[in-house]
């Protein structure tokens, strides 16, 4: 019933393409983009089958930062709307063993999330980094400030693919918000849960999160401190070469 009228409207964009003359290079992006963010749809539906039915996914890898700046650039102009600087700090260089798209909607999610965090406007960090086994991550934005952490557990006998010398890619994504009160923050990743008013929210967003990044075999961290933000931690294998 979704993917029909879907399917209708991305057929309609690529006509649309193909018939407009004279178009600037704009009217060309919005097309392309328009168009990019059905097929993203179509894969959210995908993973939301996935909650009923067990799938195995095909291995696929994607760019960390490439992906990081495609999908900054999708929410620039909004979060600009609403006074949320964004700061890059990628230093990260490699492949990450997640699609572009699964990656591309980890990331909308918490962008979204995190907007929805600093209604009066506020900083959002996208940070990567290369980590080697054993060696120190990066500190807390919190240490001067009463935070709570929680970590998502790594399955007993898990295997977590790496890099020859023990490396990893370091997601980390920052706000500037609210916080998430301690009381509720190991329910953050629970399917369905939310705080949010009644048809602002499914509960779902860092459900897909968690099941995207632990499929591919990467764990999660989370810290926040009310009134002070939040900030999620991501360690994501590197794809196989």
């Amino acid at each position: 019933e979704i993917r029909n009228p879907l399917n209708t409207i991305y057929n309609a964009l690529y006509d649309l393409d193909e018939i407009i003359e004279d178009r600037t290079a704009e009217i060309s992006e919005d097309i392309e983009i328009s168009m990019e963010e059905i097929r993203r749809v179509q894969d959210i539906i995908n993973n939301l089958l996935d909650f009923a039915r067990e799938t195995e996914r095909p291995r696929a890898s994607a760019h960390l930062n490439d992906v990081v700046r495609k999908t900054v650039r999708l929410v620039q102009h909004d979060m600009s709307n609403k006074q949320i600087e964004i700061v890059l700090d990628l230093q990260a260089e490699g492949e990450v063993a997640l699609s572009t798209n699964a990656l591309k909607q980890i990331l909308i999610n918490l962008f979204t999330n995190a907007a929805q965090a600093m209604a009066g406007g506020g900083k959002l960090t996208i940070r990567t980094r290369e980590i080697a086994k054993g060696t120190p991550r990066p500190k807390s934005n919190f240490q001067e400030i009463k935070s709570t952490r929680y970590r998502v557990e790594d399955q007993k006998g898990e295997k977590k693919p790496r890099g020859p010398n023990g490396e990893r890619l370091l997601l980390q994504v920052i706000d500037t918000g609210a916080g998430i009160p301690s009381t509720i923050l190991p329910n953050v990743f629970n399917p369905f849960f939310t705080t949010k008013e009644p048809g602002s929210g499914t509960g779902l967003g860092l459900s897909v999160v968690h099941s995207l990044v632990r499929e591919a075999g990467g764990s999660i961290g989370v810290e926040s401190a009310e009134n002070h933000g939040t900030t999620f931690t991501f360690e994501l294998p590197l794809a196989r070469t």
